[in-house]
Formats: C-alpha cells, structure tokens, sequence
C-alpha cells in the first residue's frame, strides 16, 4: 500500500513538470499537448477557417472525438463519440450516462489561422463515450477537418488522416506516424479506378471497334472488360462498406461521386450480361434478330459508362485535394481523345486518305500453318484456283474478296453478324455480301456493309490473287491497263428471255479470247461498278464464254429441236457477254438494263474461285441453278456438248425457273443431256408448269448419290442457296465440297 502511494506520488511530480509537445499532424494541421497532473490540454492550430478535430482510435467508427470549430465567428469545444461515419453526436446528446469532458480554455482567430487550446482529464470516468489517455502509449489516432469559412452548421470533413500518436511528456518521447496505409483504401480506389477507366476501358473499347479483325480483339476485350468489371465492383464495394455514410452525411462532390460509382457498378454489371449475350449468339446461334440487340445495348452501356466513369475520376481528385494528379488525369483525357479521334477518322476514311492506310498484310497465315507458298502469294502467279485447293485440304480461315485473299481466322468470333456467316463462306468470293448483292441466310435481307467495314477488309488482306488468264488479253502494251478498271462499251442488248437481257460490250483497249485457255475460268464473274445518283453501287455478274447462237446452230444440224428467234449472233467474236435479270426495284440492274448502246460500263475480273477446275473436269459433280443462276454451267454443259470433259465425269444439273417465259438455253441442255448419255443428268423445274417437280430431299436422294459427290455448286437467289446446303449437308455432304456461286 505504502509503495503504491509513493508510486502515485513520483507519477504526479512527473506529469506536473510535463512540458508542452508538439507533433504535425499535416501541413495544415498541428497539434500539441501538455499534461498537468491528471489533466490534459491539447493545442489546437489550424491553417484555416472552419473546424478540426482528433479522434482516438484509428478510424471513425467506436471513436472518442474533440472538436474545435469556429462557426459564424465563435469558437467552440465539441466532445463527441463517433460509432460510424455518420455525422457524430456530442456526447451529451448520446444519453446512456454519457457527459461532455472537455473545455475550451483559449481560442483565436488571426491571418486565417484558428488557435484553441482544449482540456480534459486523462481519466474522465465516462466509460463509455471517453478514450482514458494513458501517457506513453502509443495509440491508433485519426484527425479530419473542414475548411470552410464562415460555416453555419457542423459538415462533413475534406480531409482525413490516420496513424499512430505516442502521447509522451516530452518532446524526444512523443511522435506522430501517420499510417503507411494513410487513407489506403481511398487512395488503392482511386488509383484503381484511374487505370480502369482512364486505360483499360478506353483500350477495351478500342480494341473491339478499331481491332476486331484480330484474336485480340476478342481475348482482350472480354479479358479486360471482365478485369474493370471486378476491380469496379469490388473497390466500390469496400469503400462503401469502409464510409457507410448516409447520403445527408455527404458534401456535394462525394454525392456525386458516390451516386456514378454506383451506377457505373450498374452499367459494368449490365454490360458483362450482354456481352456474355452477345458472343454466345455471335458464336452459337444463328438468330441475328437478338444478337444485333444485344450487340446494340452492349455498345451503347460501354459507351455510357466510359463518359461517367471519366467524370467520376475528377471528382474523385477533387475529394482526394491532389491538384498534380488531377492535371495528370486531364492530360490523359487529352491524350484519349485525340487517340480515338484519330482512330475513328481512320475508322470511317481510310480509303479516302492514303496515310492512315495502315494495311497489316500478312505474307503468311502463320507458322503453324504454312499454307501459301512464296510462289503462291507474293509473286502474283497464283490463280484462285490453286489457293483454293490449299484452303480447301489444309482447312484455312480464308476467304476471297474481289482480287484479295483474306484471311479471316481472327475475324470469326468477332464478326457483327455472327461467327455462323464466316463459317458458311470459307473459300468462297464474298463480295456478293459485302456489296450487298446476296445474303447468308434466305432470312436476312441482303446488306451493303459501310464504309467502316469496307475499310476494315484492307486489315485482312494477305495479298492480291492473279487474274484468270486465258479470258482477256490487253490490244497494246500500255501498263496503265489494268484488270481492276477495265472500260467496255455496250453495242448490243435485246431480251433473251421474260425481264432478262443479253448484253453485248466490246472495248478498244482489251480483247476477249474465244475460246479461252484452259479451265480456271470457268464459273467465273465479273464486278460491274457504276455511281448512281450519289452512291457508288458494285454488283456481280456471271461470266458466259459460250456462244449460244453458235451452240444452238450445232445442235439443230444434229437434229434437235432449239428455238431459232431467240439465240442471235454476236457482232463479233471480239465482244464480252453478260446476262442481267432486270428488277424493278434494283438498283444496279434497272439502271445496267435501261443504258442505251454507245454507254459505258465499268468492268473488273474475271473474279472469284468460280467452279475450280484447274484440269479437265473430271469425277460427279452437281450443280443447283435458279434463275440466271444456270449461267456458270452453261460453259460446262457445253464442254460435255463437245467433248472436252475427262470421261469419267458426269454432271447432275438441278434448273428451276419461274416460268417458262422467264427461261432460256432449257433446249440446249436437253438436247446435250439426250447427246451425252449419262454425263448430264438433268432435273429441271417450272415452277409455274412443274415440268420436272420441286426438288424435296427424297428426291435428292432418288436423284443422285451424296456420297459420291466430289463437287457441288449452288447459284440463284440467297433463299434458294440456303436451302440446297441444307438439303444436301444434312444429307451427309462436306461442307468444303460446296460453292455458293
């Protein structure tokens, strides 16, 4: 007892000579104390107007407060107890035998600067709302204040500190550490959601749009959005569950920040739901109907969500008072900006500006696959026959465009349309799409993809594909002439058959070869490009070597009945001709059709793999032919005439035509059919007169052995040439064993 006395005796002498210790707590914001005896009184001095307090413990949740405030002018001590970081009552107004300890001694106001000195006793007996100081004791200890002048009502700090206070009794033994995780949540949020949103979103975005010929495209984009999702989500979450602040309890700028935090929470979790959406359909399905809505809503949400969440970084600068990252936050907008603009502008008018042409040509698909051999690709030799082939036994991504070879591995899984599109075209020429002159699916109308998309062919590019020869040959040497821009004349037109023209071109600077050389040609098409009324429109018509009036006049001397008054000589043997099927409602073919003889018409081709011959056809083959669809085989059919097919081949030629009066060289394949025996096999029907009956599967069947089929080519209306792969893959045909002419 005695010792215990003696003790409490040499720990009061102690205290009583305590000298005042100083500690900064922030540059605007020191603190100071002095013990005497069982008291304690703390030096406030605040480099501004408004208030500032401490707060025993490290974070304002079950913490004892002391507040100096200067409001409209008087100074004043606030004792306080804080269980959240709600607005904290003063301990008085807490009630459970709570009490206000502490008094505010002296206070000032000069330059700007508020002074107070605040007692309290170490122990002040309330145990529930009162920290017992116990000097020497290192403490978790927080500080916050508001600068505001003039301040009518207690507000929401603008800053916050944490750390660790030692209250010693002399300078040497006293310090204050702020934290190593000094508002660390905030700060991780903040520097998290600066990367988010000021770089992986914007690149997300770029990605998808300016790079989705790519695989990277599709990994980076999902990868990243899946990465700003979670680092949004979860940071938001934490800082929530860190505040818990009412929405009254918040000043303007964290309202603000708080509320679009949330929402961007909304819009990230919406736009991960649509884009799992979208890329199941894009993969799986073939309904575009929901696939072009989700693919809409999930551009328009990354979209919305960019903006805000850009917002939202500035006001979070603003809340956190760091003007240099808040420059550096605004550089890098810049910096965005002008990086998607010129991005977009490349996006939307590369063709027309040559230095943002930026053509990422690939000499080779890739190492694993060496398809293409250097005499193939990048010395121009090559025919689209022979890539065709390799494509065909190498099972490439590729797929031709006019005189490209693209090769679309990348572009698959990323194709707005679905990734069932690319599929159902590989090794096929698909400008008839891209042009909108015909459709994948009988169930989606035919489209003209934009100048966007256009533009983004020349990313997938390998290299240009020779032109057939053997078809055209150039009447002077000049180098200027060029099989991409050909000028031919028209001299002749009439009706061939019900709405369908023959059309007769010749041209000073090119000549036609008749018969042409070799077999590469056949199947063939020429581009037709014409600018109608503001609009450049491209179409596609089939290449027809074979001279009908000259067919039809062999085939009556050996004795067949062929329709004279329809099949007219040529005006020479030097003219080129087309079959157009004039439609009210078609651009192209109304306009080709209604032009006058002396007009000209701009020409490119031969084009595409056409039926694929390299040699002499040979093995059983089968063509599907509606309409002027029957113009690629009129060539073969007539090589079976004369003779000129290995003697193994044979041919099996579906022909179907709305009418009679819509029909034309039906006599010619009837009569080579009767003259060949079994190398052409034909089904034709009318659908007006069901000649030969529609084809059903079972017929199909009855008709011609699936299995045996070494080719298959399919040409008419999109409708039509969906509906003949159907029949005939679900029959057990390969689909690389199929064209769609």
């Amino acid at each position: 007892m005695g010792f215990f006395i003696f003790s409490t005796l040499l720990q009061l002498i102690y205290f009583t000579s305590a000298e005042q210790v100083s500690v900064v707590l922030d540059p605007n914001f020191s603190l100071s104390w002095q013990i005497a005896g069982d008291s304690i009184t703390f030096g406030f001095n605040c480099s501004f107007d408004g208030w500032c307090g401490i707060g025993f413990y490290g974070s304002m949740k079950q913490t004892d407060m002391i507040i100096l405030i200067r409001q409209n002018g008087n100074f004043d001590a606030w004792d306080m107890y804080s269980t959240s970081h709600g607005t904290p009552p003063q301990d008085s107004a807490k009630g459970k035998g709570c009490r206000d300890d502490v008094n505010l001694t002296s206070s000032s106001f000069n330059n700007g600067r508020m002074l107070g000195s605040i007692s309290r006793l170490l122990n002040t007996g309330d145990t529930l709302c009162d920290w017992v100081i116990k000097p020497g004791e290192a403490i978790n200890f927080c500080f916050a204040y508001k600068q505001k002048s003039n301040i009518q009502k207690f507000q929401e700090h603008s800053t916050y500190g944490e750390g660790v206070l030692l209250i010693g009794l002399n300078q040497t033994s006293s310090y204050f550490l702020p934290s190593s995780s000094f508002g660390s949540e905030y700060e991780d949020h903040g520097n998290e959601m600066t990367v988010m949103w000021l770089c992986l979103a914007p690149l997300c975005i770029m990605l998808i749009r300016y790079l989705k010929w790519t695989y990277l495209a599709f990994y980076g984009h999902m990868l990243l959005g899946y990465v700003v999702l979670g680092f949004t989500c979860g940071s938001v979450y934490e800082i929530y569950k860190k505040d818990e602040l009412a929405y009254n309890d918040l000043s303007d700028n964290k309202r603000y920040h708080s509320r679009i935090g949330f929402i961007l929470c909304a819009f990230v979790i919406a736009q991960a739901i649509t884009g799992a959406m979208t890329k199941m359909w894009m993969l799986f399905k073939e309904d575009l109907s929901i696939l072009r809505v989700c693919r809409r809503v999930h551009m328009a949400l990354g979209w919305c969500a960019l903006i805000p969440g850009l917002i939202n970084l500035k006001y979070g600068w603003d809340i956190k008072g760091d003007d240099t990252a808040k420059n550096a936050v605004f550089a890098c907008y810049a910096i965005l900006v002008v990086l998607l603009a010129l991005l977009e502008i490349r996006h939307r008018f590369s063709h027309k500006i040559r230095i943002l042409q930026w053509n990422f040509k690939l000499k080779r698909l890739n190492k694993a696959k060496p398809a293409l051999e250097k005499s193939l690709m990048d010395q121009m030799g090559s025919t689209h026959t022979e890539i065709l082939n390799d494509i065909v036994s190498k099972n490439l991504s590729c797929v031709f465009y006019d005189e490209y070879l693209l090769n679309v591995s990348g572009f698959i899984q990323n194709h707005p349309g679905g990734a069932y599109m690319i599929r159902k075209v590989i090794g096929e020429d698909v400008g008839k799409y891209i042009n909108g002159c015909s459709s994948i699916s009988g169930f989606i109308a035919s489209y003209d993809h934009s100048r966007p998309a256009k533009n983004l062919i020349n990313s997938l590019i390998i290299d240009r594909v020779a032109y057939t020869a053997g078809v055209l040959t150039k009447k002077s040497s000049d180098q200027s002439l060029d099989y991409g821009n050909m000028t031919w004349e028209l001299v002749r037109k009439y009706n061939i058959a019900e709405g369908t023209f023959y059309i007769e071109l010749t041209s000073k600077d090119w000549a036609v070869e008749n018969p042409p050389k070799g077999f590469e040609w056949l199947g063939k098409h020429f581009g037709v490009r014409e600018r109608i009324g503001k609009s450049e429109v491209i179409r596609y018509y089939s290449l027809m070597m074979t001279d009908l009036h000259h067919w039809a006049r062999e085939a009556r001397k050996e004795g067949f009945q062929i329709t004279k008054k329809i099949y007219k000589k040529s005006k020479s043997p030097d003219t080129l001709k087309l079959h157009i099927k004039r439609y009210d409602n078609g651009l192209m073919s109304r306009h080709l059709c209604d032009l006058e003889p002396g007009s000209e018409y701009k020409l490119k081709g031969p084009l595409g793999p056409g039926l694929g011959f390299s040699s002499a056809p040979a093995g059983i083959c089968t063509g599907f032919a509606a309409g002027t669809g029957i113009l690629p085989f009129l060539d073969l059919v007539y090589m079976i005439w004369n003779g000129s097919v290995s003697s193994d081949f044979c041919l099996y030629l579906y022909v179907t035509f709305r009418s009679k009066k819509d029909s034309f060289a039906l006599d010619l394949l009837e009569a080579t059919q009767k003259k060949s025996g079994k190398a052409l096999n034909l089904h034709i029907n009318l659908d007006e007169e069901r000649v030969g009956g529609k084809l059903t599967e079972e017929k199909l069947k009855e008709w011609v052995k699936i299995p045996n089929i070494s080719r298959a080519w399919v040409c008419g209306p999109s409708g039509f040439n969906r509906w003949i792969e159907s029949m005939l893959t679900s029959q057990g045909l390969q689909r690389n064993k199929l064209m769609i002419l």
